[in-house]
């Protein structure tokens, strides 16, 4: 042999023996596996037996023999048919161990309620980033229940939302994944925020058998707000002894022509419906209005009650336009007069369209005694004294009127 390929394979065998000599074995050893407390043996012929559609925990206890970093666990059963979208399977870490020290570490399983009834390997393993993984294998038996009823799917018609005041019609799958056989299984349904609820029989589900309840109707109520709704969907089974629960977000839009038509075409806000005000003073009665409606409208303001004991002005006008969606103000100015009676006064304020009378409000002025200053009390008082004294001017003067006229009529003496 060529010295050349002498050297190469030496080369190759170095190289593989460094390889072999750089991964080690993980130092550590399993040294009891439980499922759910019960102890299994590696690869015992002794399969323990585990029902389908049930969780149950796998405890692992492990000695480390000297420390390593980065540690993973896993427990896995594999030979489930949709193991890509749902893997019976789960892991715990990364952790770090320490030379003579005992470990546990549990998983957390669930089992499928459509795995096959079969014979099963639960695979427990540790690994690190460069370590050889420990590996070890555990038989299982996987059985069915006695009683499993799972509901499949939840069909909705219509599909992706409802329009209120429209039917809603529900049809609910079932499967029997149990031993037995059952009858009279029970669907029921319920939108418990609307008041809503259907119920249906399935007179017999065979093993392994599925089935879809009748068309469950409801009707949801015109005047529901748009938005999302659960609807409770459940199945009672082995004589009502048993069930199995799913929700289902239903989403609902608003009868658009129904919540218009309950809406307010006018909103009317009055800033106070009572105010004080004295005497021979005035107050105002601010009142706003808002057309909700899609078109302008004409809005009257008429003000009944109050001539008796005040004069009454609306500014800017008694009548407005108002645009759709557009808010404006009314000023109802009442100038009491200065002689009205003490106490409350009721008036009322119509506000209308030319189609109708949109709203009366009740509106209360309260109206107190004016306040006397010095100088209306001294012109009061001036003022009597002026009079008193043109009546008694009045008086002489007639008196003097009087008095020369006698003078007047005494007889003349000539010589």
């Amino acid at each position: 042999m060529a010295t050349k390929q002498w050297i190469g394979l030496l080369a190759f065998v170095l190289c593989t023996i460094a390889l072999a000599g750089s991964v080690f074995a993980l130092p550590m050893s399993i040294s009891e596996v439980e499922v759910d407390g019960t102890e299994l043996q590696q690869d015992a012929v002794n399969k323990l037996s585990i029902e389908r559609d049930q969780s149950f925990k796998v405890k692992v206890t492990f000695d480390a023999a000297a420390e390593a970093d980065n540690v993973m666990g896993y427990a896995e059963i594999v030979g489930y048919e949709h193991a890509d979208d749902e893997p019976i399977a789960d892991r715990v870490g990364p952790f770090s161990i320490e030379a003579n020290t005992t470990y546990t570490k549990t998983f957390s399983l669930s089992l499928p309620a459509d795995v096959d009834e079969d014979s099963y390997k639960l695979r427990i393993m540790f690994a690190d980033r460069n370590g050889q993984e420990i590996f070890q294998n555990y038989n299982l038996k996987i059985d069915e229940k006695r009683h499993s009823v799972a509901i499949q799917d939840v069909i909705l018609y219509p599909e992706n939302s409802v329009t209120a005041g429209s039917a809603l019609l529900t049809t609910v799958r079932v499967r029997n994944y149990g031993d037995k056989d059952e009858q009279d299984v029970k669907v029921h349904i319920e939108m418990a925020a609307l008041g809503l609820s259907a119920t249906d029989i399935i007179d017999e589900l065979d093993n392994e058998d599925r089935k879809d309840s009748e068309e469950l109707y409801m009707r949801v109520p015109v005047d529901t707000k748009a938005g999302d709704y659960e609807m409770l969907v459940t199945v009672e089974y082995n004589d009502g002894r048993d069930e199995i629960t799913q929700t289902v977000v239903v989403h609902v839009d608003a009868d658009e022509a129904y919540q218009d038509g309950q809406k307010p075409a006018t909103t009317i806000t009055v800033g106070s419906t009572l105010e004080n005000v004295m005497q021979g003073e005035s107050v105002i009665f601010p009142v706003a209005v808002t057309n909700s409606g899609k078109t302008d409208k004409a809005y009257t303001v008429t003000v009944a009650g109050a001539s008796d004991w005040a004069e009454v002005k609306i500014s800017p006008t008694s009548t407005q336009i108002v645009k759709s969606g557009e808010t404006k103000q009314f000023y109802l100015s009442i100038g009491v007069n200065a002689d009205a009676a003490e106490g409350s006064h009721v008036f009322t304020a119509t506000i209308s369209t030319p189609e109708s009378q949109v709203e009366q409000l009740a509106l209360t002025a309260n109206v107190t005694k004016a306040k006397t200053s010095i100088w209306t009390m001294l012109a009061k008082t001036l003022g009597i004294a002026v009079v008193a004294v043109i009546v008694i001017l009045i008086v002489l003067f007639a008196y003097n009127r009087m008095k020369g006229d006698e003078d007047s009529t005494e007889p003349q003496t000539y010589y």
